[in-house]
């Protein structure tokens, strides 16, 4: 099971409104609660909202029964971005040639 707690955040075209990472881990939580009330056997996974760096799945994994994470933009989009806008910069940084 993936509970997803909304799109990513962060990036170039994320949500930056929406929950904190915080308010992600108590749903992911209840889900996780519900989920188990009916089958003990239940694999959890996480997704979404804040969780969008490798350091908000160690909180994730910290403080919920989640046993991974279903990378979508934070692992295809954000690195990307962060790639492009580097490479730009420092194509824009070399200096033009001096007309004579």
């Amino acid at each position: 099971m993936v509970p997803h707690v909304g799109a990513t955040r962060g990036g170039l075209v994320g949500h930056e409104e929406g929950q904190s990472l915080k308010e992600a881990i108590r749903r992911i939580n209840e889900i996780n609660a519900a989920a188990r009330s009916i089958r003990s056997d239940v694999l959890s996974l996480c997704h979404g909202g804040a969780i969008a760096e490798p350091e908000d799945t160690i909180e994730v994994y910290r403080t919920t029964e989640c046993v991974g994470f279903v990378g979508a933009s934070s692992i295809d989009r954000i690195p990307i971005e962060r790639a492009v806008k580097t490479a730009a910069a420092e194509f824009k940084a070399v200096p033009l040639p001096q007309t004579h």
